[in-house]
């Protein structure tokens, strides 16, 4: 079989790219035990641009102190990336790097009170309390019960809120994610 525009270059913005061979943005399981890019990761990635692939893309990377990741360990995430994407390019394929500037997520927690900094939150397994501190934007998105009066509280408040999933009505999944992405690219 023949598959001409396959294998020829294609430009993207600024990028030129060998072929049209993707390897689309996800994790093979092979972080070093850090969490961080380790060898095995990096041969994993450096034994496909061998094979010729256009770009390798990444799944995301914590690279900012937004993140969860702790950051004292942002600058050897930046290195051993940057070291991937040079042993990378040296065989003419091209490395993208999801960049994630993340928030703080809340999971098995329920809002006690907020009025300011910090909001209280306690654990639904557990009540053990959990504080969050400097918060600027809150979004709300409550699972199976339809339940929109503490979007409202809270918006009286004077509080920049965002309503996804259940809270802005009784919703079906689809439309719970297209809330929760309309909502991220926003804020």
């Amino acid at each position: 079989m023949d598959f001409p525009l396959l294998f020829s270059l294609i430009k993207i913005g600024p990028v030129t790219l060998p072929n049209r061979i993707v390897v689309p943005g996800h994790y093979p399981a092979m972080r070093d035990p850090d969490t961080l890019p380790g060898d095995r990761l990096g041969t994993c990635w450096e034994s496909r641009a061998r094979g010729r692939v256009g770009p390798i893309c990444t799944g995301v990377w914590g690279v900012h102190p937004s993140t969860l990741m702790a950051p004292s360990r942002m600058p050897q995430a930046r290195e051993k990336l940057k070291h991937a994407a040079d042993t990378i390019k040296r065989h003419g394929t091209r490395f993208f790097v999801q960049l994630w500037h993340g928030v703080s997520l809340t999971p098995h927690r329920r809002l006690v009170s907020i009025g300011g900094s910090p909001a209280h939150l306690a654990n639904t397994l557990t009540d053990k309390p959990h504080d969050i501190t400097g918060l600027d934007t809150v979004v709300v998105s409550f699972g199976g019960v339809k339940d929109n009066e503490l979007y409202y509280a809270l918006k009286q408040a004077g509080w920049q809120v965002h309503a996804a999933g259940d809270c802005r009505g009784g919703r079906k999944i689809l439309w719970a994610v297209n809330d929760g992405a309309t909502v991220g690219r926003a804020i």
